[in-house]
């Protein structure tokens, strides 16, 4: 099997199979719990210092990666994921010193709902016009898509308490659904095209640099940082998604996959 036939062979048929496999139920239930503890973070806090702190979920996978899967990774690959981890948390660390939570209505407030909808059509179009979707764009579209759903969760629990239930702008609600759902399908597309770890790193960089240029640029969450802690925070960025395009490269699994012809699940592996 080659890598471009794997990367195409995730369909509606697979995820139905999926629904039944007792290990999917399992990680769909941390999944939920964690989303919804993420809901009610994204309510209480800016986006900007919520929504980074999903790079820890990195150093799990690694461990995870290490232990039940065997994997052994170089010192490179480790080092791409200590620099996700040690950007994103630097970045976050300055975001709660830095961001503010202005609460938006009207016109500034259907922004999100205006991007998150174009990006919605932008990559549904992708979804199902461009059948061989590379792995790497799958995990671009599931971050932007999920950041999006993070500023839009955000803007909704703020107008929720600031005015009541009256006071909510619900075509973002809209927005937030399919989202979720296009996101989710690209999820589960790349997890089923690519090594896991490397889809946690995409997501834990993609999803929070989207969310944090939304909540900053369309939420105002960014009206009091300085340049020289905005300067900061690029560099994070920055180092943040170095790591993930070194873990794109010399993952073991990638490795792996690019070098023969073997089945695409993952087996033990040997020191590469």
């Amino acid at each position: 099997m080659t890598n471009q036939h794997r990367t195409t062979s995730f369909n509606l048929k697979h995820l139905a199979g999926l629904v039944r496999h007792p290990s999917w139920l399992r990680g769909s239930g941390f999944l939920i719990g964690g989303t919804v503890l993420n809901i009610v973070a994204l309510i209480l806090a800016p986006v900007m210092v919520v929504q980074p702190m999903g790079a820890l979920s990195l150093i799990v996978a690694v461990l995870i990666g290490m232990t039940a899967r065997r994997l052994k990774f170089k010192r490179r690959v480790l080092f791409a994921v200590l620099a996700c981890t040690a950007g994103v948390g630097l970045f976050v660390a300055l975001a709660a010193l830095n961001a503010t939570s202005p609460v938006l209505y009207g016109t500034q407030a259907r922004y999100v709902t205006v991007v998150t909808l174009g990006l919605v059509v932008i990559f549904g179009i992708i979804a199902f016009a461009w059948k061989r979707t590379g792995h790497l764009i799958r995990i671009l579209a599931a971050g932007m898509l999920f950041g999006c759903v993070a500023a839009s969760v955000h803007l909704v629990g703020q107008q929720y308490l600031d005015g009541g239930i009256t006071a909510i702008n619900w075509e973002t609600f809209i927005g937030i659904v399919t989202a979720s759902a296009l996101g989710t399908w690209f999820v589960q597309s790349a997890y089923a095209s690519g090594p896991p770890e490397l889809v946690i790193a995409g997501l834990t960089v993609i999803d929070p640099i989207v969310a944090v240029v939304v909540g900053a640029v369309v939420l105002k969450e960014g009206m009091a940082l300085a340049p020289l802690v905005l300067g900061l925070m690029v560099l994070c960025a920055v180092a943040a998604i170095l790591g993930v395009l070194v873990l794109s490269k010399y993952h073991p699994d990638v490795i792996r996959i690019a070098h023969s012809d073997e089945p695409a699940e993952p087996t033990p592996l040997t020191k590469t």
